[in-house]
């Protein structure tokens, strides 16, 4: 049985996957890696929140600045 921390972290990589955002699970397996060894604080609960507040606003899998294009 895991913590509910750990699970949530489970969740979120596994649900990145589904969505083809691979880039966001290999974050979520990183972070929780490191949580699980006592590098870094538990915080997946935080993350669910954020990444959930993201997708909604649309923002996910967008670029965040202009792009250059090759004419520039």
């Amino acid at each position: 049985m895991s913590c509910k921390e750990c699970e949530e972290r489970r969740r979120l990589a596994r649900e990145a996957l589904l969505r083809s955002a691979i880039g966001e699970a290999a974050v979520h397996v990183v972070k929780g890696a490191a949580e699980l060894v006592g590098i870094k604080k538990k915080t997946a609960a935080a993350d669910r929140k954020k990444a959930v507040a993201k997708r909604k606003s649309g923002a996910a899998g967008k670029k965040a600045g202009p792009t250059k294009t090759a004419q520039e």
